[in-house]
């Protein structure tokens, strides 16, 4: 059962890995903006393909009455670049911001968090990387007569490992041994 749900975080994480690498190559054409409004639309979420970043932004209006124009519910919406791309202050692409816009009326709290994609595809890779491991070891393990729990070599006990104790299924060779 371990085994078989590894086996689907493996996967998940490798198509997740992939899409990551996806969104980090178009972002480098287009920003792409997945965006959240709720409570009357003095509260937004966003989510914000940067070129080489993913940017979270939380963001809501201190001010009684005042609203956004932003329609209420999930939206998206794809720009172009053709202008400046506005940066936090951060390091290696990381970056957290946190304050207090007044603009006319309103007084706007925001939080803003900045991921690079490489970092989250580094992250998303290493369950498909150790799923690799795994197979590999397993396969020279059986080519060689291995035991696959251990490694231990059962040309000389064939039906059980003498190290680890795990048996081998009646019929198979020693060096046809699976886990």
């Amino acid at each position: 059962m371990r085994l078989r749900l590894f086996n689907l975080a493996a996967a998940m994480s490798a198509a997740l890995c992939l899409a990551v690498a996806a969104l980090w190559v178009l972002s480098y054409r287009a920003s792409d903006i997945l965006v959240y409004s709720s409570g009357g639309g003095r509260e937004i979420r966003s989510l914000r393909n940067f070129p080489g970043t993913l940017q979270y932004n939380h963001s809501w209006l201190l001010v009684a009455g005042s609203k956004w124009e932003t329609p209420e519910g999930l939206s998206y919406r794809r720009n172009k670049f053709g202008g400046v791309f506005p940066q936090l202050p951060g390091w290696g692409g990381f970056a957290v911001s946190d304050g207090e816009i007044a603009a006319g009326a309103y007084t706007q709290h925001h939080t803003s968090l900045r991921v690079p994609h490489w970092a989250i595809v580094l992250l998303l890779a290493v369950a498909p990387l150790r799923w690799v491991v795994i197979r590999v070891r397993h396969s020279r393990r059986e080519r060689a007569g291995l035991c696959q729990a251990c490694g231990y070599d059962l040309r000389a006990t064939p039906d059980r490992c003498p190290e680890c104790g795990t048996r081998v299924p009646a019929g198979k060779p020693a060096n046809m041994v699976t886990p």
